[in-house]
């Protein structure tokens, strides 16, 4: 295995291995066969997780950045449950009460704001890091955007820096801005969409300098997980993936700046309206099938040189961790978990791959007895 690859036996290493399954239109999740769960849970694939590591370094975890949200709330040791530097964009204001924990995910409920504040008549939701020290390195999100007018998205950025001209400077990287169901712009569930921001405001005007890069994704983003990865290589270079893949690279504008990616950034999990695309009603914002965005995981790490992490988590250690050769399906109990399924899977007409993987989480958390075979 190359240096700086997840090891095997990772939590996202099950779509291959879920391909083999032949699970039949209208089968509930009690039916599914133990032969079939077991073709799940041997862990044989590769996870997403980091690219290849250059010759002479590792990937390490950056635990600042990196959570498996498995718990029953929001680590307030490394999050806040809201935006402190922005409201959010009207008509949706970020509000603590749309961020939850629970089933192993992280999730921002949209909904109609209980009392409009001014312009706000929305409830979004904002997740945003306490610590602002990311910098070069490879941060990923796998996720589910809603599927209503409103954005789904996995960024970082900075607070502004006053140059000695007066300027002020500050950079964005948006690793992926997805909005599930759009109106003017339904095409969009259709892509990932990245961006690299660099924004000089002098003299009252405000400028900014943006660079963008897209590929097409299949499901859309509000109907299946998918996982958005930035590789940040250096102060000019982002590389982007999808699901694992590079698919394209952008390289920041140098015309304020020729090193214009240098500084550190906060990571942001947020949902939000935006003045380019038509707001959800609130019909759309009470429906439950609809108003979610689902974290399953975010993980971030670095690059060390080898030799150099003692006492640092490596990226294959990382994986090596979490998962047991085999589980035992005689010994779990089966347990539905309605927001990972296909909205169809209710109603009996569809079961969809993608399910029965993130299921394995709720089985390895009923277990009845001893989950591995010795």
């Amino acid at each position: 295995m190359p240096d700086g690859m997840i090891a095997e036996g990772h939590d996202a290493l099950w779509h291959e291995a879920a391909g083999q399954i032949p699970v039949k239109e209208r089968r509930k999740v009690d039916r599914i066969s133990a032969v079939a769960a077991v073709v799940v849970l041997v862990t044989s694939a590769r996870a997403h997780g980091p690219p290849p590591a250059p010759a002479g370094y590792v990937w390490v975890v950056n635990k600042a950045f990196s959570d498996e949200f498995d718990g029953d709330r929001l680590d307030k040791a490394k999050w806040h449950d809201h935006h402190p530097y922005w409201k959010g964009r009207p008509p949706a204001k970020f509000v603590p009460g749309a961020v939850s924990v629970a089933n192993g995910m992280l999730r921002i409920t949209n909904g109609p704001l209980g009392s409009p504040d001014g312009k706000f008549t929305i409830a979004g939701g904002a997740v945003v890091s306490r610590s602002a020290q990311a910098l070069y390195g490879y941060y990923e999100a796998r996720m589910k955007a809603s599927r209503i007018s409103m954005s789904s998205t996995f960024w970082l950025t900075n607070r502004p820096k006053l140059e000695a001209d007066g300027a002020r400077t500050k950079q964005e990287l948006d690793i992926n801005e997805a909005v599930g169901e759009g109106k003017k712009h339904p095409g969009r569930k259709h892509f990932m969409k990245s961006n690299t921001h660099y924004f000089h405001t002098k003299g009252g005007k405000r400028a900014d300098k943006a660079v963008r890069g897209q590929c097409r994704i299949s499901p859309p983003a509000g109907e299946a997980f998918h996982t958005y990865g930035a590789w940040w290589v250096d102060a000019n270079t982002i590389r982007f993936y999808h699901n694992g893949k590079h698919k394209f690279t952008i390289r920041p504008s140098t015309h304020y700046d020729k090193t214009p990616f240098d500084r550190p950034m906060y990571m942001n999990l947020v949902t939000e309206t935006y003045d380019w695309e038509t707001p959800p009603t609130p019909e759309e914002l009470r429906d439950s099938s609809r108003n979610t965005t689902y974290y399953d995981w975010v993980r971030s790490y670095t690059l060390v040189k080898k030799g150099r992490t003692r006492g640092k988590e490596s990226a294959g250690e990382a994986g090596r961790s979490r998962a047991p050769r085999r589980l035992r399906p005689d010994r779990l109990s089966w347990k539905l978990v309605p927001e990972l399924c296909d909205p169809k899977a209710s109603t009996g007409k569809g079961f969809p791959i993608e399910m029965l993987v993130d299921h394995v989480r709720v089985w390895r958390g009923v277990k009845q007895g001893p989950l591995e075979d010795e």
